[in-house]
Order: C-alpha cells, then structure tokens, then sequence
C-alpha cells in the first residue's frame, strides 16, 4: 500500500512538474496533435520581398520574446514598451522594424491570438513597427498551427528576407525540432546566399545548462556547422525567458528574456556596411 501510494505521489510530481515547466522543456507533444514540422516546412523556405530599412545601413531592430498573451499570473508590460519607444521617438535608438521570437499566446486560442494582434496592430499603426513572428511551442499547443498561420504575419513559419548586405533568416523550431525537411531546404538555401546572415529561433542551438535547447544533437551540430559556414553573424532566441550570450566560433547567439515575465526587451544594432551586429538589453522596469 505504502509502495502504490509513492508511486502515485511521483506520478503526481512528475505530471505538475511538466506541466509548469512545459515551455522551458517544450513537453508540447503533451497537448499538440496538429501538423508537425515537416508538415509545416514541406513547402521549403518563403522568400519575403520586404525589405523594411530600404537603403538604410545603420539601424535597430526591436527584438521581443515569450509574450504568453493570455497567461492568467501576469499582464505583457505592453504599456511600458510604448512609453519606451515613446521617449526614444527622436533618436537614432528608435527601432527600424520588429523581430517576435515565439511563445506569442500561452494556450495558442483564438482569443488570445485576438489580444497578440491588438498589440501588434498597436506597433505597426501607432509606432510605425512592422512585426515579424516566430513560432514557438505554446503558440503550437491544442493544435494552435492554425490560430498562428492565420494571426501572424507572414502567415508562414519558415521563411527570409533580404536588407542590402544582409539576410534574414526565421526558422520553425516550434515542437522542439527543426526537422529532417526543413534541415534539407535551410542548407540549400544558405549555401547559394553569399550574405552575413541573421538567424530568429524560438528554441536556442545551446543553453549553459544543455535542458532547454534543442534537444538532438544531430541537428544541433549540422546547425551550428552550417551557421559556421555560412557568414552567420548570430542567432537569437527565446524560450528559457532569461538572456545569455554563448560564442559559438564564428557567430554567437543571443536568448531573448521573457517580454511578459521578467519586462525585458533588446535592441539589435546593425552596421551593414561593417558587417557589425550589437545586442543591448533593455529592461523596461
């Protein structure tokens, strides 16, 4: 009797600590039963013919991640954010375009896909900021694929677009994979671009404590040597909500800090004519 009722109390554990960890451990397949990755990138990568700097060389971009709109213990700090972006209007701070990286609703509902877009919308209409969207592992839960591809510009998880020396570059790691189709198309597409490239993923490649990154190692080494190999400048990321800075050779990566949960955002630095990128943290508290 005893030996049952340790055993229930571990499975009780066990079940609370996936379900309040799931982001960091991306135990989505918990509740996602809808496309997979391959499903979603069988198209190959879009290509984008925004360019949203034009000729510009030196500009910012304002990186956000892990919204969770729609999470019942806090409210996105979106207020803050607009009065930060208000106080640096006038200034060569002010960001040229916006990059999302993923975990944009908490439950990926309808609803709260309605409140993700309110902001957006805000940031377009008001602050003259075009968004571009990163899937990430709760915008997937309960089949959320459809909610996303149909909220969220550009309305395709795997795609690039090109500044004058640049190239940009979002990926679909949203079910903690990139997968074997998306993997073949990146690499045909990297190796035929000659430019410095910047890379948007919701899981890291590599995290100080190996738990929340993407988890096959395969795919994380044919990554990394493929980013090596193509001019990568960095990659950045969200998910484990705290910021890191990892060198990894020739490129780093750079984690986002939670937007919602701990009221941080970064500003990207971009010099194309150098070929510089410089990430700030910005704490909005």
């Amino acid at each position: 009797m005893k030996n049952k009722k340790n055993t229930l109390i571990n499975i009780i554990f066990l079940i609370a600590f996936t379900l309040f960890n799931s982001c960091k451990y991306g135990s989505d397949n918990l509740f996602y039963t809808g496309a997979s990755v391959n499903e979603r990138t069988k198209e190959g990568i879009t290509f984008l013919e925004d360019n949203p700097v034009q000729e510009k060389l030196k500009y910012n971009i304002l990186i956000f991640s892990d919204t969770h709109f729609g999470v019942k213990t806090k409210t996105p700090p979106y207020q803050k954010l607009y009065d930060y972006l208000d106080k640096i209007k006038e200034t060569s701070d002010y960001p040229a375009f916006a990059i999302a990286l993923g975990d944009l609703t908490d439950t990926a509902s309808t609803e709260e896909f309605e409140q993700y877009d309110d902001f957006i919308q805000t940031l377009e209409n008001k602050y003259n900021l075009k968004t571009y969207n990163i899937i990430g592992n709760h915008d997937c839960y309960f089949s959320g694929w459809d909610n996303w591809k149909n909220n969220c510009y550009p309305h395709t998880s795997f795609y690039k677009f090109e500044t004058s020396n640049f190239s940009y570059y979002f990926l679909d790691t949203g079910t903690g994979t990139i997968g074997k189709n998306q993997l073949n198309h990146l690499k045909k597409e990297m190796q035929k671009d000659s430019k410095p490239k910047i890379i948007c993923s919701h899981y890291p490649l590599y995290t100080s404590t190996l738990l929340f990154c993407l988890s096959d190692t395969y795919e994380r080494n044919e990554l990394i040597s493929l980013f090596q190999k193509s001019k990568a400048k960095i990659v950045l990321s969200g998910h484990i909500h705290r910021n890191e800075t990892t060198n990894l050779g020739t490129f780093y990566q750079e984690t986002i800090t939670s937007f919602t949960y701990h009221q941080e955002i970064g500003l990207l630095k971009i010099d194309e004519k150098n070929q510089k990128v410089e990430f700030e943290k910005i704490d909005l508290k």
